[in-house]
């Protein structure tokens, strides 16, 4: 019997897109900065009716950041409770009374969800690039600032994070699946495989006028991306990347519709893309945007 593992959200998804993730909320952290907003009120809205009626039954004689659990809290309570370690990221007392409370996360010192999720991220480490993820400066900026298709930048990141579904990463995944490359039948599918491949992926770079560098030379396939890029213009990281893009969607079909391993239909697909984004101006319109 097989044994698979659930493929799941790669965890850099939830990281911001300049420190090389996708930009999505981590659901988890963004409840509690939610949660933290309900806290923020038990301590500052004293008049508030929420605030009258959990301090009543909660802490009569005492401060809500001096209040305990209880024995029997409601759901409601001891979520708000749990919340105030939310609070203690960015709360600070202000010069003078000592008394009356601010949030450093913002400005005008009034907590806001948005500053305490970005306090939760960056207490756990996810707001800064790692080296054993996707760079998280010169190359990540290049791959969501082309001027590409939207997908394509989903793509090259995914790529780059050797996060697509080939057939070696599913093999690690699924105990007994094959890894080996279904074009050549002699090496792993790797993320830098697919699209550095001598054989028929060489000939669309030739196709293209590309002279990338060998890949023999790297064991990760982002090394490998950013080391092309660099001695790209703007234009040419447009169809290197769309090229790139074009070899996976080919190598899919090649393998689940059509069987045909093409070269030359790889090349008219990256023709056909860049020629429509320029004709629909999305170089422009991203560049000004930018």
């Amino acid at each position: 019997m097989v044994e698979r593992r659930s493929h799941g959200w790669c965890g850099r998804n939830f990281v911001y897109q300049n420190a090389g993730g996708l930009g999505f909320r981590d659901y988890v952290k963004f409840n509690s900065a939610m949660l933290g907003k309900q806290a923020w009120r038990l301590l500052t809205d004293e008049g508030c009716l929420m605030t009258r009626l959990l301090k009543s039954k909660y802490f009569p004689s005492s401060s809500f950041l001096e209040a305990m659990v209880g024995s029997n809290p409601s759901y409601s309570w001891r979520s708000i409770y749990e919340a105030k370690s939310v609070l203690y990221l960015g709360l600070r007392q202000r010069v003078g009374d000592g008394l009356s409370s601010m949030w450093c996360g913002e400005r005008d010192g009034i907590y806001s969800v948005r500053s305490a999720y970005r306090l939760l991220v960056k207490q756990d480490g996810d707001l800064e690039g790692s080296p054993s993820n996707l760079n998280g400066s010169w190359l990540c900026h290049k791959i969501w600032r082309a001027l590409v298709l939207p997908r394509i930048n989903v793509f090259f990141w995914k790529l780059c994070n050797a996060a697509i579904d080939i057939r070696g990463n599913l093999s690690s995944r699924m105990r007994s699946a094959e890894n080996e490359c279904l074009r050549c039948g002699d090496c792993v599918e790797s993320c830098l495989h697919v699209v550095s491949e001598r054989r028929w992926v060489g000939g669309v770079w030739g196709a293209l006028d590309f002279d990338l560098p060998s890949c023999s030379g790297f064991a990760r396939v982002r090394d490998w991306v950013e080391v092309a890029l660099r001695e790209m213009g703007l234009q040419e990281q447009v169809e290197y990347m769309t090229g790139c893009w074009a070899i996976w969607e080919r190598r899919n079909k090649a393998i689940f519709e059509d069987g045909e391993w093409r070269a030359d239909l790889v090349v008219i697909r990256v023709r056909d893309l860049v020629c429509e984004m320029a004709e629909f101006g999305s170089f422009s319109e991203r560049r000004t945007r930018g």
